[in-house]
């Protein structure tokens, strides 16, 4: 369902992605007319391009899931080891992470 999820989500930021670029950061560049603010511009165009980077933390937050999911299973069967639970404990801090960074700060609420 993960994965599903994962799909549907990079298809939809693909898009919204795409549409800003047109709108924010092509058609300002292609209008006979000056860009009026170059920092503003500068920024936007930085926004969309950091959209690729969400989603590659969305497919490594979901691949984090998966494997933790199969040391759950292997805990409960008695078939774990400590290099495994290791490895996806690193994958679980980095999820975390991801979550901690993405979390509005006080000051935006």
């Amino acid at each position: 369902m993960l994965t599903v999820l994962g799909e549907i989500m990079k298809n939809r930021v693909q898009s919204i992605k795409d549409a800003r670029e047109i709108r924010l950061v092509i058609s300002p560049l292609v209008k006979t007319e000056p860009i009026t603010s170059i920092p503003n511009w500068m920024k936007l165009r930085r926004e969309v391009l950091l959209m690729d980077k969400q989603v590659e933390e969305i497919e490594q937050a979901s691949g984090a899931l998966d494997n933790f999911q199969d040391i759950y299973k292997a805990s409960i069967e008695g078939k774990i080891n400590s290099y495994s639970l290791n490895q996806n404990l690193e994958d679980i801090d980095r999820f975390l992470a991801l979550l901690q960074n993405n979390q509005p700060s006080q000051n935006e609420s």
